[in-house]
């Protein structure tokens, strides 16, 4: 019973005894309904006793005989009394549901605590005893050599030439003697995996304008790439501890011998009609009497090779357009779709590699496979600064892998000229 019912009891009673039982006084001045005065003294005991004792009534005890009526005063303290018990046992019943309760919650953070035990940790020797192995992976392209792009055509930020595209490949071998020196301390490195993704020379034909961009002719440039290619895989031969350097050589668009492009961007008449695989079958010959070096001069627009435990699929990246499939804003959607196609068409990959872009970039691809896109050598061109208002650091990467873990590293290795100026500094000068 609710502690409101018990008061008003109370008040009824005491309005009883005010007005010498009469129930219609009562009843009016408490505001309480006829009905349920009446319910009142049927169901309880205790009320209906009290009301007659009130009304000066007889209520006989517990032996059936009958006693003296109680006095008004009486009657309203026992009453009272009694719904204090009431009170009282409500209370107490409340408190011991909420002891149960806390006694429960007590219990169920006792159980999930006491089996815990932290988690023990890996020991980590303080001195190394063993290099595990690492494997390197090096992507080479878009080097355009014979590109000459004048500092004034770019309005002083940069400038590009034969002679500055050397300098910044020699720049690439010592950053990757340095990192080597570094890394070959923690791991063993005996391996690289060297693609040459297309690009390499800037070309002389492909359009009119071409002509005027470059600072000697397509003939001239494969020699330079050759002597490129040649002095790159030298000088990695010279990092100590090499054992194999696999090499891919594989053709951009600007490999092509005439300005009508074949199947993938490539050459007209076929896929080896490229400056890129002549300059690939002259490496292959240079390189026949060293057994470290493995070369494969690739015949087709594309290329794979399974290498540290990974399926590694590589293109120059010219063979779909590049604004084709994209929909609802998704970044790199037609590079994704061109890799996932690629992977599909030799039932799966773990790396896939493009040149042709020109914009550094490691994108997840699938459940656990990546494809990698190459900068270039050259921070810009009339063509590029006039219709994409760029200039990018030069980059080429390297890629760390482990047999286990997979690709574990992607390294950018940047070869920025003396030319290329800092951004802003048009307005300092």
């Amino acid at each position: 019973m609710s502690a409101s019912k018990h008061h008003l009891k109370s008040d009824m009673l005491a309005a009883l005894a005010r007005h010498g039982g009469n129930a219609s006084a009562a009843i009016k001045e408490v505001d309480v309904n006829i009905r349920t005065h009446q319910k009142w003294v049927g169901e309880d005991e205790d009320y209906r006793r009290a009301v007659t004792s009130i009304r000066g009534g007889v209520v006989a005890n517990g032996n059936g005989a009958p006693q003296e009526p109680e006095s008004m005063e009486a009657a309203v303290k026992r009453e009272q009394k009694r719904l204090h018990d009431v009170e009282l046992a409500r209370e107490l019943r409340q408190l011991q549901r909420t002891e149960a309760k806390r006694q429960e919650y007590v219990e169920t953070v006792h159980d999930v605590l006491a089996p815990y035990a932290p988690t023990p940790l890996i020991p980590i020797p303080s001195t190394l005893t063993d290099n595990p192995e690492h494997f390197w992976l090096l992507l080479f392209s878009d080097w355009h050599v014979g590109q000459r792009t004048p500092i004034q055509t770019t309005g002083g930020i940069y400038e590009q030439t034969t002679e500055v595209t050397r300098w910044q490949v020699e720049r690439l071998m010592q950053a990757l003697k340095s990192i080597h020196d570094v890394q070959s301390k923690g791991y063993t490195i005996r391996n690289l995996l060297v693609v040459f993704d297309g690009d390499l020379v800037e070309n002389d034909c492909m359009r009119a304008s071409q002509a005027h961009g470059i600072d000697r002719l397509v003939t001239q440039q494969a020699i330079e790439v050759f002597d490129l290619m040649g002095y790159a895989l030298r000088q990695l031969l010279q990092l100590p501890g090499i054992e194999k350097i696999e090499v891919h050589n594989i053709g951009g668009n600007h490999d092509r011998t005439s300005q009508k492009a074949g199947n993938a961007g490539l050459g007209e008449l076929d896929y080896v009609d490229t400056y890129s695989w002549l300059v690939g079958t002259l490496l292959d010959r240079a390189f026949a009497d060293e057994p470290r070096v493995v070369m494969t001069n690739w015949e087709t627009y594309f290329g794979y090779t399974t290498y540290a435990g990974r399926r590694i699929v590589f293109e120059h990246g010219g063979s779909f357009p590049l604004g084709s499939g994209s929909y609802g804003g998704i970044p790199w959607y037609p590079i994704v779709n061109g890799a996932n196609k690629l992977t599909d068409m030799l039932g799966g990959g773990d790396l896939v590699l493009f040149g042709h872009l020109h914009q550094p970039a490691v994108v997840p691809i699938k459940q656990d496979a990546w494809v990698v896109i190459n900068g270039a050598l050259p921070a810009t061109s009339s063509y590029i600064q006039s219709k994409f208002k760029q200039l990018r650091t030069p980059t080429q990467w390297l890629i760390n892998l482990h047999e286990e873990w997979g690709a574990i590293e992607f390294h950018p290795l940047y070869a920025p000229p003396p030319s290329l100026k800092s951004p802003g500094h048009v307005w300092r000068e």
